[in-house]
């Protein structure tokens, strides 16, 4: 039942009862509906790269503190049983900065594949309009 309600609403956006408008104006819809989802995707990514930036910064800034309380536990070596653990820090924050980048490629993967479809979908409406052969 949906998809009769679906079709009968595809024609009168269409104006035609002919397969190849409906069709048409179905699969544009669908390249539409894929290309805000890729510029969604994009969004993320960029967000996600800024984000990774930041990440970056503190990292730095973060390796720049250790080696500091590094160098002031090494002047207080009066003081015996104080140890930080500066290795630890810095691979938990390589970590996560490596999880963020794989993060990242997976998005961008994802939004190169929505744009292939978009632009399949693309072919596909100038092949039911004539424009292209379907060879």
């Amino acid at each position: 039942m949906w998809n009769l309600r679906r079709i009968m609403e595809l024609q009168a956006s269409a104006q035609s009862t002919t397969w190849s408008d409906v069709l048409s104006l179905y699969f544009w819809r669908a390249k539409e509906a894929d290309r805000r989802l890729a510029r969604m995707i994009n969004n993320v990514s960029v967000k996600s790269i800024e984000y990774l930036q930041e990440l970056v910064q503190r990292d730095e800034e973060m390796v720049q503190r250790l080696q500091a309380l590094e160098r002031e536990v090494e002047e207080r070596a009066a003081s015996p049983g104080w140890v930080v653990n500066k290795d630890r820090s810095i691979e938990y924050l390589q970590e996560l900065i490596q999880r963020d980048e794989e993060m990242v490629q997976r998005l961008l993967a994802l939004e190169r594949e929505v744009e292939e479809r978009a632009d399949e979908k693309m072919l596909f409406i100038e092949k039911l309009k004539g424009n292209v052969s379907f060879e």
